[in-house]
Formats: C-alpha cells, structure tokens, sequence
C-alpha cells in the first residue's frame, strides 16, 4: 500500500512542463541509452521471476547469465502470441506466477475471438498518467484551461475504455479544473452530456476511435459544435491528414491548431505505447503536403501515424520493419513482435533530411505552432501487418471471417475466398469492404447482397463482443458493404498469386 501512495505522490509532483523542456535538450542519443539499459533490466526481471519466460528461454537455448550487455540482448528470440502468449497460462506469464500485486485486469479479443487477458501493476497505471499528463498538457494546455474530459471508447472490459477512464480521473484529482465523464460508444448519451456539460469548461476532449469522433461531430449541431470548444484525441486505428483537416473544420472553423485533433498509439498487450505531440503533427503534415519529404522520412509516399514514446517505459526496436517490443508490468513483454510495420527516427535525422534536401525549416515550423521538438524517439506506425482490417477501432481478423463463411448459409452459394479493406466513402465516413468469391458454376448477380451484408454482421456480432457492442450502437452503418465477384475472378480471384486478405 505504501508502494502505491508513493507512485500517487510521484505523479501529483510530476512537472510535465519542465520535464518537457529537458527532453527538448537532450540528444537522443541519451534516450536510446537509456532505453536499451531498461530493456536489458527488464529481460534480467523475466528471467528470473515469470515461470513461462523462464521455460521459453530454455526451450529456445538461451542461458539468462550470458546475457550481460545490449548486444546479447538482441540475440534473444522474438516473442509473440503463438508462440508465448498463447502456450502457457496466464497466472505463468506474470510476475511470480500469480496475480498477486495487480489491481487491474482488461481484456482484449485474440485472433480467433478468444478473449486475452492483461494484468495491470498500480505502477503501470501511474507511468502510464505520467506520460498522459505530459501529453495532455504539452499538447492541449490541460494545467492551464478548465477541460472536460469525455471518454467515448468501448467501457466494459476492454483496455481502452478502462485505461483512459483511469487517466482522465487521475488528471482531475491533480488539475482540479478538470473533470470527466464516461458515455461510452452511445451517440445519445455522448450528445447529452457536451449539451448539458460542456458548456461549464473551457474544453472539451472526446478520446474515441476514428470513426465515432467524427460522427458524434457530423451530429452536433453547427451553431453549437464550435461553442463547446471541442478537441479530439483519438486512437485505435490511423487516420488520414484529410480526414483530420475535415474534422478540424467542423469543430473550429479554421487549421491553423491541427493538433486540436491528435492521437494516441496503444493497445491490450503493450497499454500506452506512445502520444502525437505537436512535432508529431508538423512532420506528419509536412509529409502530407511534400511527397518528397514522405518519401525521405517513411520510404513511402502514404503518410504514417507519428508518435513519440518514452524509452524508459516502452523500449522499441525494429526488426524487418516489423515493431518489436520489451516493456515491464503485471505481464511484462520482452522482444515482443507486434506485427504493426514501422520504423524509428530521432529528432536530429528528421531536421537534418528536412532541411537540406527541402530547405524546410522543422524548428520554425514548431515555433509557428508553439511546439517544443524533444529528443524522445519518433515512431511511424502504417498499421498492422497481418493482414487485420478495423472498423471503429475494432480489429475484424481473417480467421474469423473464414469460419463466417464455412458455416451456412454462405458456404452454400460462397467458395469461402475473399479480400477485405477499411474504406471511407465520399463523407470520410469508415466502413469495411468485403469482396466475396462464389462457388464454382453460381453467377454472382445470383445473390442478394443487402441480405448477406445483415447475415455477415449478426455472424460477425457472435465472434467479437467488442464488435457486438459497436452494432447495437451504430446499427447498419457498421455493416460490411459487400461485392460479389464470380468464381475465379481475374481482379482477386484468379489463383495466379497467394490470396491476400487484406488490400
């Protein structure tokens, strides 16, 4: 108990201003040290106190003691769901073999709809709102201006909703001008309280996913969307400049504060990995305008989500440009592939590319803006790399779509192939694209589409509660829009290559 009034105490002394101001002066070289010195602390911890890591370090010949620098470190074999998670017992894959010590326990949907549970230390919850203050602060000014804090993610057992209704209460206890509500995925009781609530504070910040954000904002009225001082911190899945800039439009009328809508990079297994701050929201943007500039930071012409994270707390590596994660809690991960596809920068490269090869000055940009460019990593995120499509944030995986099409009715008239992608329409509105195969000798104007498309979500709805939730809420709209191509379709279907589910 004592352990955890300490850690509250440490985070009601947190300075997020001052804090900031140092990592905005230090090389990042220093960061990297050390990060990779805590990665290494906390591979020694596993070692010797997580049952299941110590049977995979001797399934996989590794002797915990010859480990003894970063360098050996990198020798140690990747952990992932396969072939870690999923092959031990939870209580095994924890600190001391038990669930002694952890206050929290969320949940998070595996591949094939089988839940993955993640226990939580006190601790990682009072890191976690350290970093979420200095994002909030540094970003949005919340030490300064009267904000109310408007959780609108999926609330139940799921990591998002439980952790960001944890930070924002923490925030309030320390920045008493501050005050949060949790409505959740429901559009009536989210409108209610920004008419009933809002009013009485300078800002208000919604946190959802994507998707809903810019709902909840096409269904407030214009002469009060702007009244109510909105801000959006959102997550879960990336998003577009263009879609930024529409929303950014709606709630203030103008672009010249972008990070008025900002994101954050987590998730069940790894919690707050990282924060967009200001800088992030420059670089990202001056990629979106310069394809060049897209090209020399990201080696692609698309434009990345861009974070920051701290080295200390979420140690990253990258390994064929696949994330790759050591991080210590109730379940700690070491050299945990994560299968997003990115890559790191430091502050030094990106101002140095920028320059000479645009004559962009970065550091002018960030005092146009009133932004401090710190040293702590940049991280770029394209997404998933395992072919898993998202709608409103949650994860629709091709395992589960294969055993929706094995089972009847679909596998009458249906070969079981098929191509999904997340899509937006015309009005940047979010919805998942589903290309089907038919069986051999069936002609695809043959099949009714609005009735697979309804037969498709209730299906879905049985495998994913998190999706459950989101189609009692949002109705058709989270519907897959589905096409029918008939068997052996050249476009996607022609056998010529491996099936890719994911375009």
């Amino acid at each position: 108990m004592n352990k955890v009034i300490e850690e509250f105490k440490d985070f009601i002394d947190f300075k997020p201003r001052e804090n900031e101001l140092k990592a905005s002066q230090a090389p990042s070289a220093v960061f990297q040290e050390m990060g990779e010195k805590q990665a290494l602390k906390t591979f020694k911890n596993a070692s010797k106190t997580i049952p299941a890591y110590k049977d995979f370090l001797k399934k996989n010949k590794v002797e915990p003691e010859k480990i003894k620098n970063f360098k050996d470190f990198q020798k140690v074999p990747f952990t992932n769901k396969d072939n870690y998670l999923k092959k031990y017992p939870l209580k095994d894959l924890q600190i001391g073999g038990d669930f002694t010590g952890k206050s929290a326990i969320t949940s998070s949907s595996g591949s094939t709809g089988e839940p993955l549970f993640w226990p939580r230390f006190p601790a990682q919850d009072f890191g976690a709102t350290r970093g979420w203050d200095s994002f909030l602060t540094s970003v949005l000014d919340i030490d300064q201006i009267p904000t109310l804090h408007v959780n609108c993610s999926g609330m139940g057992v799921w990591a998002a909703g439980d952790y960001i209704s944890i930070l924002n209460k923490y925030l309030s206890y320390k920045y008493q001008h501050n005050s949060s509500i949790c409505p959740g995925i429901d559009m009536e009781n989210t409108i209610k309280v920004l008419e009933n609530i809002s009013p009485n504070f300078k800002q208000t910040i919604i946190y959802s996913y994507p998707p809903f954000a810019k709902d909840i904002i096409d269904s407030l009225p214009v002469r009060l969307i702007k009244k109510y001082n909105l801000r959006l911190v959102v997550y879960g899945e990336a998003y577009t400049e263009k879609w930024r800039e529409y929303v950014l439009k709606k709630i203030t009328g103008w672009k010249r504060k972008p990070y008025y809508v900002t994101s954050v990079l987590g998730s069940a297994e790894g919690g707050l990995i990282g924060m967009e701050s200001r800088a992030c929201t420059i670089i990202r943007r001056i990629a979106h305008k310069n394809k060049g500039a897209a090209r020399k930071l990201f080696n692609e012409e698309r434009v990345p989500s861009v974070i920051q994270f701290n080295p200390m707390s979420r140690f990253i590596e990258i390994s064929k440009n696949n994330i790759v994660l050591t991080s210590m809690g109730g379940l700690p991960l070491i050299r945990y592939d994560t299968h997003d596809f990115g890559n790191l920068l430091t502050k030094e490269y990106i101002i140095q590319e920028l320059q000479d090869s645009f004559k962009i000055n970065l550091e002018s940009e960030a005092r146009r803006l009133q932004a401090l460019i710190t040293s702590l990593p940049y991280l770029y995120v394209f997404g998933r790399a395992d072919y898993t499509a998202s709608i409103y944030g949650v994860l629709i995986y091709p395992e589960t779509i294969k055993d929706i099409l094995s089972s009847s009715p679909f596998s009458r008239y249906l070969s079981g192939k098929f191509t999904i992608s997340t899509e937006e329409d015309s009005n940047s509105n979010q919805y998942l694209n589903l290309i089907l195969e038919t069986k051999n000798g069936i002609d695809a104007n043959e099949v009714a589409i609005p009735t697979i498309e309804k037969l498709f979500a209730e299906h879905l709805r049985l495998y994913s509660s998190e999706y459950a939730k989101l189609l009692s809420s949002a109705g058709e709209r989270v519907h897959p829009k589905i096409e029918i191509r008939n068997y052996g379709d050249e476009e996607y279907f022609s056998g010529k290559n491996k099936q890719k589910y994911l375009i």
